[in-house]
């Protein structure tokens, strides 16, 4: 399968450009943004594995759908099952934590 390249808005004036590129059951994606140049998390790869395309500049959005597919099968997938399965559990604890909040709130009015 070929690299999918894809030109994202970020907060420089140029486009970042993330490649996303499959050899056997590797998936590599680079970007050009600092985050992603230091090895560190980088919002514009995680946006394009999940689907969100809103500062896609280059105007293949039907790359994104290619790029789930070229994710299936890979570590990287099961690292996305693991990312969403935390996103989850990171908003259950919050809408916990405002009930207690306002729990507390209303036992202090009493």
């Amino acid at each position: 399968m070929q690299p999918l390249r894809f030109e994202i808005k970020g907060r420089e004036p140029i486009p970042y450009e993330v490649v996303a590129s499959r050899s056997g059951n590797n998936l590599t994606m680079t970007c050009t943004c600092q985050a992603a140049t230091f090895n560190k998390h980088c919002k514009h790869r995680l946006n394009l594995l999940t689907g969100v395309v809103s500062d896609l500049v280059s105007g293949n959005e039907t790359d994104v759908e290619k790029l789930a597919i070229m994710v299936q099968g890979t570590d990287v997938e099961a690292a996305l099952s693991e990312y969403f399965a935390a996103e989850q559990a990171a908003e259950a604890a919050q809408k916990h934590l405002k009930g207690v909040k306002h729990a507390i709130a209303r036992k202090l009015a009493d």
